[in-house]
């Protein structure tokens, strides 16, 4: 081999294990990497036992969709397309969140990126990587349906920090509590169902917060949604005379305690007003009782319909007395600040 040759072999491998004893750290290797974050939950007074985002969310071996693209010089190209973010848990109260192959920062130009929680949820692209379109169905999904939306401009600013991503629940959470006034009767809950909702809805999610107007619900209402019945009479839940007591052992029923519904309009638009249905056995009697209420009024600050907002939670207190059932809500809102930050590693 001739001389020179060697030289210049052994020089690159001189080079290459000074890079490796001098690799830089994450935040200046180019690689693409997330922050990930959720809004807080409502601390209320109103809503006790509020639905713990950061529990759905931050759990181990749960997965984020991320898309991505970046545009230049008037073109733009995919860079994530629904890849799986994955969190794992350190252990220590930590996480951390890791994809495959990854993916580096190019010079210039501009980055729009997006995520959906729980990864699989029926999402498409739209326009651009912070464009989503996810369908949602109440028939046959209740889970949290979270979103995130951020942005890089790589032409202002030489910025290849981590991509901030702060999710932000799309659904409304709903809940119905049941307790009686009555020291002489006794009240078991047998079945339970909501009527007249649009059960199948389409959010198109155009980054940042997410509005009413975003969701696009079927035009048919369904007759019957979010249905639950006592698979035996064992298996009935007992109704109290305070709400707390109600579903203490939830987790052992079929039906769940908080149900994530697609945000609408609860008007009574075509007849049918949006209801709940119940049936309850008194005492010893073995024959159902059924009672339909229809949802009450949540006015809008800002308008006079009735509605189930993204980002809120409605809980439904509905008290069963010996000729009557009364039901009332109260509504707060589920997305509040920030919580603690994790970011993805390798």
């Amino acid at each position: 081999m001739p001389r020179y040759l060697s030289y210049i072999i052994a020089a690159a491998v001189a080079m290459v294990a000074c890079s490796r004893e001098r690799l830089p750290v994450l935040e200046d290797d180019g690689t693409i990497r997330f922050s990930v974050s959720a809004v807080n939950v409502s601390s209320s007074k109103a809503v006790s036992d509020i639905p713990d985002d950061y529990t759905y969310l931050f759990s181990d071996g749960n997965q984020i969709g991320v898309y991505g693209s970046w545009t230049s010089g008037g073109a733009t190209t995919d860079v994530f397309s629904h890849i799986p973010v994955i969190c794992t848990d350190n252990g220590d109260g930590t996480y951390y969140w890791a994809y495959t192959p990854l993916k580096y920062w190019r010079r210039g130009g501009y980055y729009d990126f997006s995520a959906v929680y729980p990864y699989n949820v029926n999402s498409q692209y739209g326009s651009s990587g912070n464009r989503l379109v996810i369908t949602y169905s109440m028939h046959a999904d209740n889970y949290d349906l979270m979103v995130a939306s951020a942005e890089r401009d790589l032409d202002s600013v030489d910025d290849t920090s981590p991509v901030e991503f702060t999710f932000r629940h799309a659904t409304a959470a709903v809940r119905f509590l049941f307790c009686t006034d009555s020291d002489v009767n006794t009240y078991k809950l047998t079945s339970f169902q909501l009527q007249y909702l649009h059960a199948v809805g389409i959010l198109v999610y155009n980054a940042g917060t997410i509005g009413l107007s975003a969701w696009n619900p079927a035009e048919f209402r369904s007759p019957s949604v979010c249905e639950w019945e006592a698979p035996s009479l064992a298996a009935r839940m007992d109704i109290t005379t305070s709400y707390d007591d109600f579903g203490d052992d939830y987790a052992a029923k079929e039906w769940s305690k908080w149900l994530f519904v697609l945000p609408q309009n609860l008007n009574d638009d075509d007849g049918n007003h949006p209801a709940v249905q119940f049936a309850v056995n008194v005492n010893d009697d073995t024959t159902p009782v059924y009672t339909t209420l229809p949802l009450p009024e949540t006015y809008d600050d800002d308008s006079e319909d009735i509605l189930w907002k993204p980002g809120y939670m409605y809980t439904y207190y509905i008290r069963i007395q010996p000729s009557t059932a009364i039901i009332t809500v109260d509504v707060a809102p589920w997305d509040s600040y920030y919580v603690a930050v994790d970011d993805i590693d390798f």
